[in-house]
């Protein structure tokens, strides 16, 4: 459900419910007995993820957007829980900004920096909670994200992307044992119409990642570290009918 306020020609307020899909999780007993504090937990869905944004449009510039984000996360067990057996939950919050700016005639700067709890899918990464069974109770993950990308228009038919994207996790009781601590993306392409429906890509992307500890990333050789790096190179034809 999304309801729109228009507040004048250029500013706008929209609020809305989201539904998210609960997650059903085993903890423990004889389905996996060493599942325990490790497993990861999801949006309830008996309770809706709030969204309120505020985004402001100049026709000279480009636009910015504030969105204010609230979820609730649950815990179960077991599978198919009954009311009594849904585990205490907790609500996660988090705040983003972003926007475009126009560059010169032709160019465009994109951006977005977001920080929050339990961000999980609204981020670009999976890791949002942990349920922590001696305690009772659900750990939220803290993290810090941000995207930027510039688009360069050499003319009609040929343009050009620099994309880069960061990740950040705070090192708390939540996020200690987890397997990311930080990851950054960097991407170069070029695209070119060859027809009014049909275009050509070249892209070449980076990506690094560090984790909380030693031993979690395989490297060539064998051995095991805390960090991984990635190159790759695609080319793709895009069609549209």
């Amino acid at each position: 459900m999304c309801y729109t306020v228009p507040l004048d020609r250029r500013n706008r307020l929209i609020l809305s419910l989201e539904q998210n899909q609960r997650a059903f999780l085993k903890w423990g007993g004889a389905d996996n007995p060493n599942l325990g504090d490790a497993a990861t937990i999801k949006p309830d869905a008996r309770y809706p993820t709030g969204v309120a944004a505020w985004e402001h449009k100049n026709e000279a510039w480009g636009q910015v957007s504030l969105r204010l984000l609230g979820q609730q996360y649950g815990a179960y067990q077991p599978a198919n829980p009954p009311a009594g057996a849904v585990r205490p939950g907790g609500w996660a919050c988090a705040a983003q900004v972003s926007g475009n700016f126009k560059v010169a005639r032709r160019d465009k700067l994109a951006y977005s920096v977001y920080t929050g709890e339990g961000v999980g899918v609204y981020g670009f990464n999976p890791q949002a909670a942990r349920f922590i069974m001696s305690e009772n109770k659900v750990l939220f993950y803290r993290s810090t994200g941000w995207q930027a990308g510039y688009t360069h228009n050499w003319n009609e038919r040929w343009r050009s992307n620099l994309i880069a994207t960061g990740l950040y996790f705070g090192h708390t009781a939540a996020v200690q044992d987890a397997d990311v601590r930080r990851v950054e993306n960097y991407f170069v392409n070029t695209i070119v119409k060859l027809a009014p429906s049909l275009e050509l890509g070249l892209e070449y992307g980076f990506e690094g990642l560090r984790t909380f500890g030693a031993g979690r990333v395989v490297e060539r050789g064998g051995g095991k570290g805390d960090t991984n790096r990635s190159n790759k190179l695609q080319v793709a034809l895009t069609a549209k009918f």
